[in-house]
């Protein structure tokens, strides 16, 4: 072998050398140091929140706010109308409406509500909601609810309402033994945190009562409190204030005031009161009641003190298109 194809296979292998480093440095992605919060908005222009509201719970008042705040916040709110009379979704119904939500992309970030019990979407195949809700004192519901069919609300006081002209209290229901006023109309919250399952819906069931509170737990980001609205406002707006910012101002303007209210709602006898307490579908609600109002509490407390205790700094930070 000559001299010279010595030297031009040398340099037939330099050149190939130093082709492969320029190939690999014009080829990497350019360091960009604001990627990170780019990534963010992302990841909340695509914020999906479900809010499966229960009846007589407060959740106008809620929604009045979040009427107010959707065009200035920029982002999407939408009432889901449930024909069906019970509100449970069938199971193909439930694969529908997630699919439905979770790939309608162009219309996030949203918000939808209304009046339907849990769905899992993991079990859908679906990627999770942001799942929110508030609950009542189960009693104070059914008997708020009771009158709102007879006598409306100040909201839309001259709507005529389902019992609309029935004057029957519902201390004289309850001696009648009316199914108007029984205690398995007390069963509600219970089912919209289950599910649409039917062991979800059937008065007392007590796996319905454990997977309402494991829901809870695992599938929802807050469960507030209606006698606490103001609290759950707040930590909504601390915690995912890109759709929640300025609530509590709005909320607070007119001193916190619930702008659905019964228009006639007359006190229980204390016979009532007991009766209620002495059945077993009252003593799981209020079961389910306390543990939620417990939890919140605790979640909102801690919530406070690590607003004024607790810093969490990032050091050492590289992102992924640092060399």
């Amino acid at each position: 072998m000559t001299m010279m194809a010595v030297l031009t296979k040398r340099n037939l292998l330099l050149i190939f050398f130093i082709s492969g480093i320029l190939w690999l440095l014009f080829s990497m992605k350019p360091q960009v140091k604001e990627g990170p919060s780019v990534h963010v908005k992302e990841r909340e222009d695509g914020l999906l929140i479900l809010y499966n509201r229960i009846p007589k719970t407060g959740s106008t008042s809620f929604m009045s706010v979040l009427y107010k705040l959707h065009y200035q916040n920029q982002f999407a709110l939408t009432f889901v109308n449930v024909s069906s009379s019970n509100h449970r979704f069938t199971f193909m119904d439930q694969y529908k409406f997630a699919r439905n939500i979770t790939y309608w992309y162009s219309f996030k970030p949203a918000l939808f509500h209304g009046h339907f019990p849990f769905m899992n979407f993991r079990q859908l195949g679906m990627k999770p909601p942001i799942y929110i809700n508030m609950i009542r004192e189960p009693l104070e519901r059914l008997v708020s609810h009771y009158y709102f069919i007879r006598y409306g609300d100040t909201y839309l006081p001259n709507k005529v309402r389902q019992h609309q002209g029935d004057s029957t209290t519902f201390d004289e229901c309850v001696k009648q033994e009316s199914s108007h006023c029984s205690p398995k109309k007390l069963w509600l919250q219970i089912p919209y945190f289950c599910g649409s399952d039917v062991e979800c819906w059937e008065p007392g069931n007590k796996q319905a009562l454990r997977r309402a509170k494991a829901n809870v737990i695992n599938n929802y980001f807050l469960v507030g409190t209606t006698d606490n609205m103001e609290k759950f406002i707040e930590l909504l707006e601390y915690t995912l204030p890109s759709i929640f910012k300025d609530s509590t101002k709005l909320f607070t303007a007119d001193g916190g005031v619930h702008i659905r209210k019964t228009k006639v709602k007359k006190p229980l006898l204390p016979e009532t009161i007991q009766y209620f307490k002495n059945d077993r579908v009252w003593k799981m609600e209020n079961e389910f009641y306390l543990f939620v109002a417990k939890r919140f509490n605790v979640i909102y407390d801690f919530t406070l003190q690590s607003k004024k205790k607790y810093k969490i700094s990032y050091l050492k930070l590289k992102s992924k298109y640092d060399v």
